[in-house]
This record gives C-alpha cells, sequence and structure tokens, in this order.
C-alpha cells in the first residue's frame, strides 16, 4: 500500500491495479486492491443507487372489477402444430382464469374474439353491483372464499 501511496493515490483502483502489475509485477485483483484503498482512506465507493420498487396496486374487490387480459407467443405445441398465442383473460380480485384460448396471432382482432366469447359464455357473471360496505351477492362471497382459500391452509 505504501507503493500505492506514494505513486497511484490519484489513480482508480482498475488503473493502480494495472500500472502495479505492468511497472511493478505485483499481480493482484482490482477488487483487492480496491477494497485495500477504500480502507486506507484513498478510494470512496460509489454510492449505491437507492433501489425504489414500483408501489403494488391493491387488488380489486369484486369479481369482474377489472379483468386482465394478456397474450403469449410461443411454441406451445413443441412442433406438433402451428406456432399460436395463448390469450388469457385473469380476475384481478381472485387470480382466477377466466378464459383462455389459442390464436394464430396476438392481434386486436384475436383479443376481441376471445372477448366476445367469454362475455356470451359468462353472461354477467363477471358484473356486480356495489355497496357502500363493498361487493354484493353471490360473487362477494366467491371473492372471500378465494381469497381465504388462497392465504394458506
Amino acid at each position: 500500500m505504501d507503493l500505492v501511496r506514494e505513486r497511484y493515490a490519484d489513480f482508480g483502483p482498475s488503473f493502480a491495479c494495472e500500472k502495479l502489475a505492468e511497472l511493478h509485477g505485483h499481480r493482484l485483483s482490482a477488487e483487492t486492491l480496491r477494497g485495500w484503498m477504500i480502507a486506507d482512506g484513498l478510494w470512496k465507493p460509489k454510492a449505491r443507487r437507492e433501489i425504489r420498487e414500483h408501489p403494488s396496486r391493491p387488488r380489486r374487490e369484486c369479481l369482474g372489477d377489472l379483468v386482465q387480459i394478456d397474450g403469449s407467443p410461443h411454441d406451445w405445441f413443441e412442433g406438433r402444430g402451428p406456432r399460436c398465442t395463448l390469450i388469457v383473460h385473469v380476475d384481478d380480485a381472485t387470480s382466477r382464469l377466466l378464459a383462455t384460448g389459442f390464436h394464430a396471432a396476438e392481434t386486436t382482432e384475436a383479443y376481441m374474439r376471445r372477448r366476445a366469447r367469454t362475455s356470451r359464455r359468462t353472461a354477467g357473471r363477471w358484473r356486480t353491483t356495489r355497496t357502500a360496505t363493498g361487493c354484493s351477492g353471490s360473487t362477494a362471497a366467491t371473492v372471500r372464499a378465494s381469497r381465504r382459500s388462497s392465504c394458506g391452509p
């Protein structure tokens, strides 16, 4: 460290490490030298960026309040059929899959077709009425029961 203090005090650890190897035959890793220089006060470590997590959005209370739709193009049939896109409808309150289907491509038309098929099949099961205390009817009981069952034994 005396050599580093005398000749390379204003160098960064990587460059100082290169010069020590090149001119003096001292071979050590830049990380080792960085640690020594930090301990000796010759180098200040860069302040790590504070990781800002995106705050989680609270889930919706009622079944059908928010249905998320996503498409995933993939070779779903592992070469035994054409590549296609799986389009999925997921309820935000319960995480239940409301509809799934394969389509040739992830297009607006494919999303609309899947939504239309789902709407005909579910015939209003996604919609609930809200009261001052939350969801009403059997939908609210379904949501509460599914939350209980998904929270452990």
